[in-house]
């Protein structure tokens, strides 16, 4: 319009705060992408390293290159049991006795009259001497006329002539009358306590019966015994196990066992346990021993392409219960990193001195 001014406003942004401003969200927007990636490499670093040590815990360190082999000693006869017993008394009898038997032609039959309260009833001097130094059970057939209680009954083992200091005893379980039992006991010294040391039966020229507890007031009482044997046995078992790629080697150092009893000392400086169980126990930290096969560097850890020949000791298993005949067991095998090697094996129905188990 005319005699109008227009005013205009000319004000805006210079292009070097343009620039400030574009600067400043780019360095904010580096830092926040810096920010997000670091933490997100650190993330899967940390994950990575989770499963690794997963994988790592999770799979075995050794392997098993072998079958195992048992070591062992065979079952030892110590009477068939197959004639008449010498009797310690008057009021005791023994005769062969071919109707009740097991094995053989016969049994020993013990006849135990009234007056017969405790003590040895009879026995016999074997034929020759018999050496259970590697036993820690006596097996039996027995057959009662009556019911008896546990420990009433006991088979006592001698090195001298008629049983006259006997050094071993047999706990005799409860029978169930006129049933034959098949007995498998632990060998113990007369006080019924400490273990037989080997010493005290490698040379068995005796075995009796005796009568710990009156067994009976109202009549005699027959006693049936057939083929006594120290039971076979297994000491010890072999295999061979290897080293596995990309895990860690392991330690193979030999357990301490100062004190004897079969397990591990507290103080030894070994890694790799050795656990052992089966129906009747579990035994921890096995003596064992290991020597390396072929090449190896010879240092005492087992890597990838090294052997090593594992040997397991049984010492530790209870006398009671040591590992024999038709047993199902299960060893584990543990390193100090890694899972657990884990072996089953069942023994077969008798003993060898070597035996492969499959």
């Amino acid at each position: 319009m005319p005699g109008t001014r227009m005013i205009e406003d000319q004000r805006g942004v210079t292009g070097l705060e343009t620039a400030i401003i574009l600067i400043a969200f780019v360095v904010v927007a580096s830092v926040f992408a810096f920010t997000v990636l670091s933490t997100g490499i650190f993330s899967a670093e940390r994950g990575k390293e989770t499963v690794q040590a997963g994988l790592s815990e999770a799979s075995s360190s050794l392997m098993k290159t072998s079958g195992m082999v048992a070591y062992g000693v065979s079952e030892t006869i110590v009477t068939p049991a197959d004639i008449s017993w010498s009797v310690a008394t008057s009021s005791v009898s023994s005769t062969p006795d071919s109707l009740q038997k097991k094995r053989g032609g016969s049994s020993t039959q013990v006849t135990v009259q009234t007056a017969h309260i405790t003590g040895l009833a009879a026995w016999e001097d074997t034929p020759g001497i018999v050496n259970l130094s590697d036993q820690t059970q006596l097996r039996l057939w027995i057959r009662s006329t009556t019911t008896t209680v546990d420990g009433q009954l006991e088979i006592i083992l001698d090195e001298d002539a008629a049983c006259i200091s006997p050094e071993a005893e047999i706990h005799i379980p409860g029978l169930a009358a006129n049933a034959w039992t098949l007995v498998t006991a632990a060998i113990t010294q007369t006080d019924g306590v400490t273990p037989v040391a080997n010493q005290n039966k490698d040379q068995i020229v005796c075995v009796g019966l005796d009568v710990k507890s009156d067994l009976s007031t109202s009549g005699d009482v027959n006693i049936n015994l057939d083929q006594l044997v120290g039971a076979g046995e297994i000491t010890k078992l072999v295999f061979n196990v290897a080293g596995v790629l990309d895990n860690e080697p392991v330690f193979v150092l030999d357990p301490s066992d100062a004190d004897g009893d079969g397990l591990g000392d507290a103080d030894s400086e070994h890694t790799l346990i050795v656990s052992y169980f089966d129906r009747n126990q579990l035994v921890r930290d096995l003596v064992w021993t290991g020597i390396f096969l072929g090449s190896n560097d010879g240092d005492l850890l087992l890597e990838a392409g090294e052997r090593a020949e594992i040997t397991i000791l049984l010492a530790a298993l209870d006398d009671a219960t040591p590992l024999s005949t038709d047993e199902v067991f299960t060893l584990e095998i543990k390193p100090a990193e890694g899972s657990v090697l884990t072996v089953q094996r069942r023994t077969p129905k008798s003993i060898d001195p070597v035996m492969t188990l499959e």
